[in-house]
Protein backbone atom coordinates (compact mmCIF):
# COMPACT_ATOMS: atom_id res chain seq x y z
CA UNK A 1 0.00 0.00 0.00
CA UNK A 2 1.26 3.77 -1.15
CA UNK A 3 2.00 6.04 1.76
CA UNK A 4 -0.32 9.50 1.37
CA UNK A 5 -1.41 11.80 3.87
CA UNK A 6 -4.31 11.31 5.32
CA UNK A 7 -6.14 14.69 4.62
CA UNK A 8 -10.01 13.59 4.65
CA UNK A 9 -12.23 12.95 7.71
CA UNK A 10 -15.43 10.05 8.00
CA UNK A 11 -17.58 9.81 10.97
CA UNK A 12 -19.41 6.31 11.77
CA UNK A 13 -21.00 4.55 14.61
CA UNK A 14 -19.61 1.84 15.83
CA UNK A 15 -20.69 -0.24 18.65
CA UNK A 16 -18.48 0.09 22.20
CA UNK A 17 -17.89 -3.26 22.14
CA UNK A 18 -16.27 -2.87 18.45
CA UNK A 19 -13.97 0.43 19.55
CA UNK A 20 -12.57 -1.09 22.28
CA UNK A 21 -11.25 -4.25 20.07
CA UNK A 22 -10.24 -2.22 17.95
CA UNK A 23 -8.30 0.36 20.38
CA UNK A 24 -7.16 -3.08 21.82
CA UNK A 25 -5.43 -4.28 18.67
CA UNK A 26 -4.08 -0.94 17.39
CA UNK A 27 -2.71 -0.65 20.90
CA UNK A 28 -0.76 -4.17 20.39
CA UNK A 29 0.33 -3.52 17.21
CA UNK A 30 1.52 -0.15 18.01
CA UNK A 31 -0.40 1.77 16.08
CA UNK A 32 -2.99 5.08 16.62
CA UNK A 33 -6.59 3.38 16.35
CA UNK A 34 -7.33 5.89 13.47
CA UNK A 35 -3.77 4.16 11.63
CA UNK A 36 -5.25 0.61 12.26
CA UNK A 37 -8.43 1.97 10.97
CA UNK A 38 -6.96 3.22 7.57
CA UNK A 39 -4.69 -0.06 7.52
CA UNK A 40 -7.91 -2.49 7.50
CA UNK A 41 -9.69 -0.31 4.96
CA UNK A 42 -6.90 -0.18 2.96
CA UNK A 43 -6.29 -3.47 2.60
CA UNK A 44 -9.83 -4.66 2.32
CA UNK A 45 -9.75 -2.42 -0.98
CA UNK A 46 -6.85 -3.99 -2.10
CA UNK A 47 -7.98 -7.61 -1.88
CA UNK A 48 -11.09 -6.77 -3.51
CA UNK A 49 -9.50 -5.03 -6.57
CA UNK A 50 -7.03 -7.76 -6.88
CA UNK A 51 -9.76 -10.74 -6.74
CA UNK A 52 -11.86 -8.30 -9.66
CA UNK A 53 -8.98 -8.84 -11.64
CA UNK A 54 -8.28 -12.68 -11.21
CA UNK A 55 -11.96 -13.03 -12.20
CA UNK A 56 -11.64 -11.01 -15.21
CA UNK A 57 -9.29 -13.16 -16.38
Amino acid sequence: MAKEKALERIGFRITKDLKQKLEARADEEGRTLSNLINYVLADYIEKIEEAKKLLQK
